[in-house]
């Protein structure tokens, strides 16, 4: 048991440094090396954790994933509203939400997750192919736009706008 806390210990170093890099510089200009010295561990113990860098992003949003999974399971009826909210509050707290709006490559990653992970909730949508993407489109840009924005709006204000549209 202690040492799989220590291996989630060193996966969050590895991948707080990562993040903290992400914000002053684009992905393919950071390396192994640098990770490594802005986690204060030797390359050996990065990759006693990971193979390389995109390996971290996996890590993270399977973090993501099972939190969503269970703070959504401890509620007796999740409705859209309350993933919104849930939504919006995440981006606004998580300092890797605010990197993935400069890096494409990151956005294409996050995008390949939610579509292999788009049956965690279920929205009316869902039945048409073209009204979810329609509706996942529509959200990311108000979303990256938001973003931009310097996140004004609280997430239930957000989350009220996007019902709005919706209606």
């Amino acid at each position: 048991m202690r040492r799989l806390k220590q291996i989630e210990e060193y996966k969050k170093m590895i991948s707080d440094a990562f993040i903290r890099l992400l914000q002053d510089k684009p992905m393919d200009e950071i390396t192994i090396s640098q990770i490594a010295q802005e986690a204060q561990i030797g390359r050996n113990t990065f990759y006693n954790h990971f193979k390389k860098k995109e390996d971290i992003l996996d890590y993270l949003l399977n973090s993501i994933l099972t939190t969503v999974q269970y703070e959504f399971s401890q509620k007796p009826h999740v409705n859209i509203r309350d993933f919104l909210i849930w939504r919006f509050t995440f981006i606004k707290t998580n300092p890797l939400m605010t990197v993935v709006q400069k890096e494409d490559d990151l956005k294409k990653m996050i995008f390949r997750f939610r579509e292999n992970n788009l049956s965690l909730f279920k929205f009316p949508a869902q039945e048409d192919i073209y009204k979810m993407e329609f509706f996942q489109g529509g959200l990311d840009y108000v979303t990256s736009r938001w973003i931009i924005g310097k996140m004004k709006e609280s997430p239930e204000e957000m989350a009220d706008k996007i019902l709005s549209l919706m209606n």
